[in-house]
């Protein structure tokens, strides 16, 4: 990792303040090591409980008892949840040390994406939560975004969430800040990350999908907590001004005129109106799906990592058939529909969706069985993309993607005129493209379809005399693509497996 382990060779030190968790308490905790252990970090679970008074003290207990792992405490009044989180950083012994909403609603799945910013050189990696608007969350939505803007106005900082809990930090250069922050409820997050950024630390927004739960009651009071942030905000100002004038006296050797940057850059350009056209007709296109089903072989208890979700057929269909599956995409919209068609499948224990860009994932080395991409590498730096696919598969897995091609005249001619594809500019692989990415793999096996028969594909029509001429044609062109190898340049779908 190029980094110092931290005490007794601990590389993150999570923390959990629990109050009044009720039943899923035990799930979320599990769901936490769950992720951890598929990463190479070796790890510690800091669980505080501060003065529940509905059994979580005891199951904190029975978590500790059975693995050691967990270093548990217990508060006999309430503290807050400011000054608990701030207990168990001082407590921590990893290198990083972090602390996450155990209700999680931004997923588990973000926890290495954090560490790993902090090893890329960041002091401070948050949470940026990103959520679809709906009517049961929108006046609490405007609070929020509308508390963002005062903070933003008045403490001359430039986040764009300060109140998520879900942060991390490189512990060295935590504990002197911690020391100063005086606030022990809801106004801790917001004073910690402006005296963050008053000292100079590096801080990196990571872009996280937030899913609001409807089976755990909140711990938040809106109106009692909205007034309590306001008051702290106030009070903080005098402070905020002497810190903000002595930052201004001298030039921190920390400092990084890129302090506050998005995990993704360019997230907010991301179009996803495109019609990719391998959704519209890939139905009619039996011949590379079979070819599909046998380079992913068998998925039976697989770890798989799907690249832009698509429709979600593909995720559903992959759980359907035993896969654990992780869905990826930098569109919240597209990851809302395929936790939608997992929950309608009664599919949503298999299947995960996390907001991340394909270029950088935030996962950690050697995680899965598969990965596959469908008409994903057209619109990527293909390059970036495969080389992070090669890194987050196990020695023994495989990579594999459908593309479309660029060589066949007509389709080009179709994608030339047609209006549906005005919103993106894609860059349509060929061949020499794919045997390029091939040379990030130990092995790989490419396979070329559809030459004359796009024309019937494009009717869309797998039965009655339409079918029969489908058929027919596909026949034609794996005969054609068979015995004239040259003919594959004009090939418009290419099915390709990796194997790492």
């Amino acid at each position: 990792m190029g980094e110092s382990k931290g005490k007794d060779g601990v590389d993150l030190s999570l923390v959990l303040a629990c109050y009044n968790e009720g039943p899923t308490f035990t799930a979320s905790v599990h769901e936490i090591v769950r992720v951890l252990d598929d990463t190479r970090l070796s790890f510690e679970v800091i669980l505080i409980d501060d003065a529940s008074s509905d059994g979580t003290a005891a199951r904190l207990g029975e978590l500790a008892a059975v693995d050691p792992r967990f270093r548990v405490s217990f508060h006999r009044l309430n503290l807050g949840r400011g000054g608990t989180v701030s207990e168990g950083l001082r407590a921590a012994f990893g290198r990083v040390a972090g602390f996450v909403d155990i209700d999680l609603e931004t997923a588990a799945h973000y926890i290495p994406a954090m560490v790993r910013a902090i090893d890329d050189g960041a002091d401070v990696a948050v949470a940026w939560r990103i959520y679809k608007i709906k009517p049961g969350i929108l006046v609490r939505w405007i609070l929020s975004r509308g508390y963002v803007a005062l903070v933003r106005t008045l403490l001359k900082v430039p986040f764009r969430d300060t109140e998520g809990g879900y942060k991390f930090f490189r512990r060295e250069r935590l504990l002197p800040v911690l020391a100063e922050v005086r606030d022990q409820h809801w106004f801790w997050d917001t004073e910690v990350m402006a005296r963050a950024h008053y000292r100079g630390l590096r801080i990196v927004e990571v872009p996280t999908l937030f899913m609001r739960r409807r089976d755990k009651k909140s711990t938040v009071r809106l109106w009692r907590d909205v007034k309590r942030y306001f008051a702290s905000l106030l009070a903080f100002l005098p402070e905020a001004r002497r810190l903000r004038a002595e930052a201004a006296s001298h030039v921190s050797p920390h400092a990084d005129p890129r302090r506050v940057g998005s995990f993704y850059d360019g997230f907010w350009r991301h179009d996803n109106r495109a019609v990719q056209e391998v959704h519209n007709y890939w139905p009619a296109c039996e011949p590379s799906e079979r070819q599909v089903r046998e380079a992913l072989g068998s998925l039976a208890e697989a770890r798989l990592l799907e690249l832009g979700p698509g429709r979600g057929d593909d995720a559903v269909a992959a759980a359907r058939d035993g896969a654990r599956v992780l869905v990826v995409d930098v569109a919240v919209e597209a990851l809302l529909r395929v936790r939608e068609q997992a929950r309608q499948a009664g599919l949503a224990h298999r299947i995960d969706v996390a907001l991340m860009d394909a270029h950088r994932l935030g996962l950690r080395d050697e995680v899965f069985d598969r990965v596959f991409a469908r008409g994903v590498l057209m619109h990527v730096v293909a390059d970036d993309v495969a080389r992070e696919a090669r890194r987050v598969l196990r020695p023994d897995g495989r990579a594999v993607s459908v593309d479309m091609l660029r060589g066949n005249p007509f389709v080009r001619l179709y994608r030339l005129v047609s209006r549906t594809f005005d919103a993106v500019k894609p860059r349509y692989l060929t061949p020499a493209d794919l045997a390029r990415l091939a040379g990030y793999f130990a092995g790989t096996d490419r396979h070329e379809y559809y030459v004359l028969s796009v024309f019937a594909i494009a009717l869309g029509r797998r039965d009655g005399a339409a079918g029969s001429l489908l058929r027919w044609v596909q026949r034609c062109d794996e005969t054609l693509l068979t015995r004239i190898p040259a003919l594959r340049r004009w090939a418009w779908i290419g099915v390709t497996r990796f194997d790492r």
